[in-house]
This record gives structure tokens, C-alpha cells and sequence, in this order.
């Protein structure tokens, strides 16, 4: 009982806004990916089984911010300007990548 008391306090303790996770998929491989200013995005590159990496795990870290992301290339860099407004990311329109969001949101059953 105390178990349970204490695990439904700690979830009211949390805060009230949660970052949504992104996953940016891209037509090439990147080598590398730097964000600009870490304490607005975090950025991880995902390794599948082709070892290409195009896949990269993004996920804001404030409700409001932009910063740029730097897409390490074979042939070159890649600069993608990020704005993240009321909670929502958005990526400048770059021909090659797609943005999605992992975390689905809450269904109303009523």
C-alpha cells in the first residue's frame, strides 16, 4: 500500500509538459550529427543492420528554442535550422528529410 502511495505521488511530482521524441529520417547516410546548442536538442544516431545511419533519435528538451543541426555528410555538411514552438519541432525544409514523431499522443476513450 505504501508502494503504491508513494509511486502515485512521485507521478503528480512530474512536470507537467514532456518532451515529445522525433525520429529524422534521411535519403543518404550521415556520418555524424552536432547539435548547435545542446540544452535545447538532443540528438542520437540510430544504427540498423545496414550500418548507414540514417536514422537520428531528436528530442527537444525546452518548449521553445531554435538551434541548428549539423548533418556530418560523406560529401560534405548539412545545416538544418530546428524551431521548436509550443512543444512542436519543425526542421527547415531540406530536400532528402523526413520528420516524425515517436511518442503517441494520449487517446480519449470517451
Amino acid at each position: 500500500m505504501r508502494l503504491a502511495l508513494f509511486f502515485a505521488l512521485f507521478a503528480f511530482a512530474l512536470p507537467a509538459f514532456a518532451a515529445e521524441n522525433y525520429i529524422m529520417l534521411a535519403d543518404f547516410p550521415i556520418k555524424k550529427v552536432v547539435v548547435r546548442d545542446d540544452e535545447i536538442l538532443a540528438a542520437a544516431s540510430v544504427f540498423t543492420l545496414d550500418n548507414e545511419k540514417r536514422q537520428t533519435i531528436l528530442t527537444p528538451k525546452v518548449e521553445n528554442g531554435e538551434t541548428l543541426l549539423f548533418l556530418l555528410l560523406a560529401d560534405g555538411e548539412l545545416k538544418v535550422d530546428v524551431t521548436i514552438k509550443d512543444g512542436v519541432m519543425s526542421l527547415d525544409k531540406k530536400r532528402g528529410l523526413k520528420l516524425f514523431e515517436l511518442d503517441l499522443p494520449e487517446v480519449d476513450e470517451e
